[in-house]
């Protein structure tokens, strides 16, 4: 939104604001739009409800619409968010499904004044064709925390447009977050040797399973 990337360049090579036309946007009012409304969507809409946003738009076919409305978020369809939102966040697992869910079809529908951005998995997104959408003024560029192919190659185009911002698949990366990470993986641990459910299972199924809840009784004996 603030074209950081330019403003940078510009600071750092001595020509300050000499010729500087402003590509800056005030989020204010805007819509916010996501792929997916997961618990990544759902921490993003809360703080986007403090910066102003004024219509948050999610696409999920599998989100409860009680926890939507609970967050302000209008779920419609996948044509909707891309068509309607300013800004467009990928915040959706990667699968067969999901497997180049956005792609020519869905930037041609997208605002020339529009954003994407993608923090979840390169793939979800077709980048052939994000990069013709981008080269052609389709959208007005592009926030990548991801790629098709990681580590992406340097003659990738990407990397060459004043538009897109880049990150190496590291932005969540926070000295909280690798002590967290760390610290939720051993209490888990011991969680289990105590004989407890723990607080994060990737299967909670097996909670139900007899054979688990034998080993968990066996561990409070």
């Amino acid at each position: 939104a603030k074209n950081l990337r330019e403003l940078e360049e510009r600071t750092r090579d001595g020509r300050w604001r000499e010729g500087l036309v402003s590509k800056s946007v005030c989020i204010e009012g805007r819509t916010l739009g996501s792929v997916g409304v997961g618990s990544i969507a759902g921490e993003m809409f809360r703080m986007a409800k403090g910066m102003g946003f004024g219509r948050l738009l999610g696409y999920d076919p599998y989100a409860p619409r009680e926890r939507a409305e609970a967050l302000g978020v209008e779920l419609v369809d996948l044509d909707t968010v891309m068509r309607e939102s300013d800004f467009v966040a990928v915040n959706t697992f990667l699968n067969d499904a999901t497997r180049g869910l956005v792609g020519a079809r869905q930037f041609s529908l997208m605002k020339k004044t529009a954003f994407l951005i993608n923090t979840a998995r390169g793939p979800i997104v077709d980048e052939k064709a994000l990069i013709e959408a981008l080269q052609a003024g389709e959208i007005a560029g592009a926030g990548l925390d991801v790629f098709e192919e990681e580590p992406t190659p340097l003659d990738n185009p990407l990397l060459q447009m004043d538009n897109v911002v880049v990150a190496p698949h590291s932005i969540a990366w926070t000295e909280e977050c690798i002590r967290d990470n760390s610290l939720h993986s051993v209490r888990n641990v011991m969680s289990v040797y105590k004989g407890e459910i723990p607080a994060h299972l990737a299967n909670p199924q097996v909670v139900d399973r007899p054979g688990f809840q034998a080993k968990l009784a066996a561990r409070r004996s």
